[in-house]
């Protein structure tokens, strides 16, 4: 069975934990407990192969400290996760996306819009969401880890981009911003 290593990234707050939470054990919490790190695992079928992922949720980034040179050694992909509620997570994306291609050339990575049941909140549209994901060449998908809407299709998604070795410059040699699907 392939293992496969992915990373959540995002600001304080934006739900990788809940997003994590709702895929692996289809759990949801309103509490809000800060993450310092933790690694969860998940065995899902995708095109007919089994497969062993790790996701590794990380603590919120901030602009001042996005370091995620300790992420990208074993990693496959990235989901960059933002809240559709906060300007401020949205413009750290492009901040994240820049390291990852710098300390990777291109390692497969999606981004995520997430809280979309907060619609009366929302600071962030889809119409930004789609222009964030054509400027980093991506596709972009919303979801709500609170309704389980679109939490499968983040880590499909992600496993497919892996899989298809968009990204990878150990496997395909690609150049930064060629493959990334924002959700």
């Amino acid at each position: 069975m392939p293992n496969r290593k992915v990373v959540v990234l995002g600001s304080k707050g934006v739900g990788k934990t809940s997003i994590i939470q709702r895929f692996v054990s289809d759990g949801f919490s309103q509490e809000y407990t800060p993450t310092i790190e933790n690694t969860f695992q998940k065995k899902l079928t995708y095109n007919g192969l089994k497969y062993d992922l790790t996701l590794v949720d990380t603590r919120g980034q901030d602009k001042y400290a996005t370091s995620i040179t300790s992420y990208t050694g074993a990693t496959d992909g990235f989901v960059l996760v933002y809240n559709v509620c906060d300007i401020k997570s949205f413009e750290l994306v492009s901040t994240l996306n820049e390291e990852i291609q710098f300390e990777t050339g291109g390692t497969a990575l999606i981004v995520v819009g997430n809280m979309t049941d907060l619609g009366s909140e929302r600071q962030v549209s889809r119409e930004q969401g789609e222009k964030l994901a054509e400027n980093l060449n991506c596709e972009f998908i919303e979801c709500s880890a609170k309704d389980n809407i679109n939490i499968n299709k983040v880590f499909l998604a992600i496993l497919e981009e892996i899989e298809k070795g968009n990204g990878s410059k150990k496997q395909t040699g690609k150049k930064e911003n060629e493959n990334c699907i924002i959700l």
